[in-house]
């Protein structure tokens, strides 16, 4: 007989790093096409579950080092990863 939470992770998806190790974290293959597709529907998969089953996961899926923070949500908001680009410029003049 399954728990509530391995019910829940039956279906589980691959995350990320898993489903597409040659993506590194930040490619822009997470922005379009089969990267772009999949992490949509993680994410959407992701909401579904209780928090009990997304530690779960959480633990059969540790985030490698250059994944830390992920779980976190660091970098599931699109313009999270830009970078302030009015700081890197000199505003002369305004």
């Amino acid at each position: 007989m399954h728990t509530e939470i391995e019910k829940e992770l039956l279906d589980a998806k691959m995350p990320l790093w898993l489903w597409a190790p040659d993506i590194p974290r930040y490619s822009i293959g997470w922005r379009m096409g089969a990267g772009d597709t999949y992490s949509w529907e993680f994410y959407k998969w992701w909401e579904t579950l209780s928090p009990a089953a997304q530690q779960e996961y959480q633990k059969r899926y540790p985030e490698p080092i250059d994944w830390r923070g992920w779980y976190a949500g660091e970098d599931w908001d699109e313009d999270a990863e830009e970078p302030d680009r009015i700081s890197s410029y000199e505003l002369d003049g305004f």
